[in-house]
């Protein structure tokens, strides 16, 4: 152990520190937007959006993982990749459970920076629901309204073999009114 391996040894420890303090900080839960919804199918919100928020909240816990991997071992680039692998495998894991084979073929885990892809899920962000049909329902992530430069998701679900599942992901970002095709 050289002199330096007690200092890196140091560093380690406080960016695990900070990364568990910041995953501790307080959760909001997301505020959901039904306007315009029929009544006849309010109900379908109580089935979709808790596996949703919770399947958004553990993609979102792995991406955290992946960007703090990233930041511990950034100079051993092969060491990473290895952790890489296992935690896009964990992830796909996840994604596989609300997700269809359209949007997994997509990939996914191809972003670990700050903030993640989800992470608004725990800060409050809003959830529109929106369902015209018994076949398709579509939930709208907006982030922060106040900031237009955070990507808007759109996930389009459908009724297949009675189990919600995602079909498509999109995003757009500030005024854009069309919408792009992402990766979950």
């Amino acid at each position: 152990m050289g002199i330096f391996d007690k200092f890196k040894k140091k560093k380690d420890n406080k960016a695990e520190k900070e990364h568990s303090n910041e995953f501790v900080s307080e959760i909001i839960e997301p505020v959901i937007i039904s306007d315009g919804v029929s009544e006849k199918y309010l109900p379908y919100i109580d089935e979709i959006i808790p596996a949703f928020v919770s399947m958004l909240r553990r993609l979102d816990a792995v991406e955290e993982k992946t960007n703090e991997q990233h930041s511990l071992y950034a100079e051993n680039y092969d060491y990473f990749m290895e952790k890489y692998k296992s935690l896009q495998q964990e992830y796909g894991d996840i994604a596989s459970e609300l997700c269809t084979d359209e949007v997994l073929q997509r990939g996914y885990l191809s972003s670990f920076g700050k903030p993640t892809t989800y992470g608004h899920i725990n800060k409050g962000c809003e959830l529109e629901f929106i369902m015209k049909s018994v076949k398709q329902a579509t939930v709208i992530m907006y982030n922060d309204r106040d900031k237009s430069y955070l990507p808007t998701y759109r996930f389009i679900f459908k009724n297949k073999e009675n189990s919600w599942r995602i079909n498509s992901v999109s995003y757009r970002i500030g005024d854009d009114d069309s919408w792009h095709l992402y990766n979950i």
